[in-house]
């Protein structure tokens, strides 16, 4: 009886999903066209189709492999068909959570719940989610520098500028992540330091003092997995990063084909910049 509601959980899931995803397809249109017709498939060819049916088990097992060989390579062994059901959470919940925030948070949850520890959760998730932002920060200035038609993208086109923050930022996010992997107590202290200045009182002592020795553990173990993943198995490295690298390819490659459905003179570098 229980296996049969929670089969009824995942169907409603997937039918919210697919008609979001649809919803999303007609928000497409409108940007694209002033066309007001809603709901109707056919403002879409039959090529189109084609190509995402093609497209979406790529993207979907790209999306699964990536994160199955990140955990592997910190050594975090989970069932693949665990790391199915993982990448299908992700895709729902970030569609429905602002900034596609939530999806990493689901999936640290239902790590821990099958017993993998917060930290190590954290810490595939974290590089999951880093190896697409490590791709964009070396990308998107060589594209500013040699490509002097992106300008006309910015604002009062202050490349520069933007170049810049993306730099600063860069900059801020390495130095964290050094001291998180090199000196994970550094961090700790910080924290330490910020609750009892927030928390004051005498009589949460005790409560607040076994949380810190909690947090303390799993910002180790969150540092110790970082430095697996740096020092560890090549082989499930090198294919966590192909799996990505193949991940964004699909993943920009849907935008390009809706819109270029729409209107087949729109610049698909253009369209790529946008999305990303």
């Amino acid at each position: 009886m229980k296996s049969i509601s929670i089969k009824i959980k995942y169907l409603i899931f997937l039918v919210i999903f697919i008609a979001m995803s649809y919803l999303s397809l007609i928000a497409v249109y409108h940007i694209a066209s002033d066309k007001s017709s809603f709901l109707s498939l056919g403002i879409f060819s039959k090529e189109l189709f084609v190509q995402i049916a093609i497209l979406l088990p790529i993207y979907f097992i790209a999306d699964t492999l990536r994160f199955y060989y990140t955990l592997k390579a910190i050594n975090v062994n989970v069932p693949f068909k665990f790391i199915i059901s993982l990448a299908f959470i992700n895709i729902f919940v970030s569609n429905i959570t602002p900034a596609a925030t939530g999806g990493g948070f689901a999936q640290i949850y239902f790590l821990n719940k099958a017993r993998v520890p917060i930290g190590a959760a954290t810490a595939g998730s974290s590089i999951r989610t880093a190896l697409p932002l490590i791709f964009f920060m070396v990308l998107a200035p060589i594209i500013l520098i040699f490509d002097r038609n992106i300008e006309r993208l910015f604002p009062n086109r202050n490349v520069l500028v933007y170049m810049g923050v993306v730099l600063v930022l860069a900059a801020f996010g390495i130095i964290f992540i050094y001291k998180l992997i090199k000196k994970p107590e550094s961090i700790i202290l910080t924290i330490q330091k910020l609750i009892s200045f927030f928390n004051r009182k005498e009589s949460a002592n005790n409560r607040t003092s076994k949380k810190l020795d909690k947090l303390a553990v799993e910002i180790k173990g969150f540092s110790e997995h970082l430095q697996m993943y740096l020092h560890g198995n090549r082989k499930y490295v090198f294919l966590s990063i192909g799996f990505t690298l193949l991940f964004l390819f699909t993943l920009f490659l849907f935008p390009v084909l809706l819109i270029r459905d729409l209107n087949p003179s729109a610049s698909a570098i253009e369209i790529f910049l946008h999305k990303s």
